[in-house]
C-alpha cells in the first residue's frame, strides 16, 4: 500500500475477547484492584504484518463482492480506492511504547495473551468483513452471529 509504513513499526494487538476476560479476571481479584493495569501484547505486532492481513483477508473475501473471479494481493496493494480506506488508519500505524505489565503479570487467572501473528490477524480482519463490520443496517438489538474467539477456533 502506498501509506510509506516502516517494518520496524510495531502496534500493540489484542483480541476484545481477551481484553474482557482480563479485565474479569482482574475484578475477581479485590486484592488487585488498586493498581494499573496495561492490557497490552508483550510481542507487539510489525504494522507490515497487520496491513499484510488486511490484504489477505480482503483478497479472501473482496472479489466475491466485487464480482471479480480473482482478486489477488497485488491487485489489492495497487488500488488507489483500498489506499483511501486504508489511509483513514494510518494514525494508528505508529509505534505503540512498550508498557509495564508487572501489576498484571500478578493477577491470578489472567489468561495468556494471544499470539497475533500474520495468520491470526488475517483471521479476525476476515472475521470483520465477513460480519460486514457489524452492518448498521441490520436491528439496533440484533443478537452477534458469533465470537472473535468461536471463529478463530
Amino acid at each position: 500500500a502506498g501509506l510509506g509504513l516502516s517494518d520496524s513499526i510495531t502496534n500493540n494487538v489484542v483480541p476484545v475477547d481477551w481484553v474482557a476476560d482480563t479485565i474479569s479476571a482482574i475484578l475477581k481479584s479485590p486484592s488487585q484492584w488498586d493498581a494499573i493495569y496495561h492490557l497490552t501484547n508483550p510481542c507487539p505486532a510489525p504494522v507490515g504484518d497487520i496491513v499484510g492481513s488486511i490484504f489477505a483477508a480482503a483478497r479472501r473475501n473482496i472479489s466475491q463482492w466485487l464480482n471479480i473471479p480473482t482478486l489477488t494481493e497485488t491487485d489489492v496493494a495497487n488500488n488507489e480506492a483500498f489506499d483511501v480506506h486504508l489511509s483513514a488508519y494510518a494514525s494508528y500505524f505508529h509505534n505503540d511504547p512498550k508498557f509495564d505489565r508487572s501489576n498484571l503479570d500478578r493477577v491470578p487467572e489472567v489468561p495468556p495473551t494471544p499470539n497475533m501473528d500474520f495468520e491470526s490477524l488475517a483471521t479476525a480482519f476476515e472475521f470483520a468483513i465477513q460480519q460486514r463490520f457489524r452492518d448498521a443496517t441490520g436491528p439496533a438489538n440484533a443478537t452477534p452471529h458469533a465470537s472473535v474467539v468461536d471463529f478463530m477456533g
